[in-house]
């Protein structure tokens, strides 16, 4: 790989290099760059022509319609004028209604198993807060959301300022226009009046899986790092059934850890509840790389590193021939 132009720093920086190898490393991470960089704008410059086609298609059935005597709206027609009362508001108004439909319909709730947080490391207290602010937000801003609660989370300052000032849920703009999850330091089989027949516990520890629409009225997740099987003895410890995700069902699990984070267990059971379709809920949850057989991808990478190895030795023979004769020319005059 060579870079198709070197500026003027870029070659300073090249010729203070001390080996033939180091400035051929510097070359191939200048055409890397400038690759991307193309990819990029080639990607931008397709999606702006698509966009284009979609706003003159759109355009044109717009006029059609104006012509015909109807409401048609573009240039030359109709033209509409947006509510000037409408702000982000609206949205957090919109979002909140959804939410409170999801409870009066009775929709099963989510609840947030926090009971290990107390003791939790600070290297783990980042990951948790990222975590829970997925979980929360991903909830509040879908369009079909489910009731969420979290359980087990201790009322001390440290748990206030974790809210406050990590997740940067609570306290945030329109608070007072949001439905917040309820927060509790009681377990999870004491929330409500949910019986422990009525909860089912998630963890990618349980042998059996869960299958079929969504009959419980409470499924319960760990909102902290599952090291140690901790959702399975908390699930045990409350006396609560315990479900993993039928991943294995329907998929080969090829990369990657088997520990889903929360916010993806949250996200298969709102499309769950939705459809009832497990496969395809796994499908647009989880990223595609999970899935992907590694022969695939380990060819790709032979492929690829004997491309890059072929390239090099061509560029190094070619240096060291090129160097080897202005060498000799030289030489020779100076014999002369």
């Amino acid at each position: 790989m060579v870079p198709s132009s070197i500026s003027d720093f870029e070659w300073k920086r090249c010729l203070s290099t001390d080996t033939l190898e180091a400035r051929i490393d510097f070359w191939e991470y200048l055409a890397k760059r400038q690759a991307s960089k193309a990819h990029r704008l080639h990607v931008l410059g397709k999606e702006r022509t698509i966009q284009n086609q979609i706003k003159q298609m759109h355009e044109h059935e717009q006029r059609r319609i104006y012509e015909a005597g109807g409401m048609g709206y573009g240039p030359d027609a109709y033209e509409p004028f947006l509510n000037p009362l409408r702000d982000s508001s609206m949205d957090v108004i919109l979002s909140s209604a959804r939410l409170a439909n999801s409870m009066i319909l009775k929709n099963p709730r989510i609840i947030i198993d926090m009971r290990p947080f107390a003791t939790a490391k600070e290297r783990d207290i980042i990951k948790i807060a990222i975590s829970f602010r997925n979980v929360i937000g991903g909830n509040f801003h879908s369009m079909n959301p489910l009731p969420l609660s979290i359980a087990g989370m201790p009322r001390t300052p440290q748990t206030k300022e974790f809210l406050e000032k990590r997740v940067n849920v609570f306290g945030s703009r329109y608070e007072h226009l949001k439905i917040f999850p309820d927060i509790s330091d009681l377990p999870p089989e004491q929330l409500g009046d949910f019986k422990q027949e009525d909860i089912a516990y998630i963890s990618p520890h349980a042998k059996e899986l869960i299958d079929g629409p969504l009959d419980r009225k409470a499924y319960v997740i760990l909102g902290c790092p599952d090291e140690n099987l901790d959702s399975l003895a908390l699930s045990r410890k409350s006396g609560i059934d315990c479900y993993c995700l039928p991943i294995k069902k329907y998929f080969i699990w090829r990369k990657g850890s088997v520990k889903p984070h929360p916010h993806y267990v949250a996200n298969v059971l709102r499309e769950v509840n939705v459809h009832g379709d497990w496969k395809l809920a796994i499908r647009n949850t989880f990223p595609e790389f999970h899935f992907k057989p590694p022969e695939e991808s380990t060819l790709s990478k032979i492929s690829y590193w004997r491309a890059r190895t072929r390239e090099r030795h061509q560029l190094t023979g070619l240096i060291e021939q090129t160097l080897e004769k202005k060498f000799n020319d030289k030489k020779r005059r100076g014999l002369r």
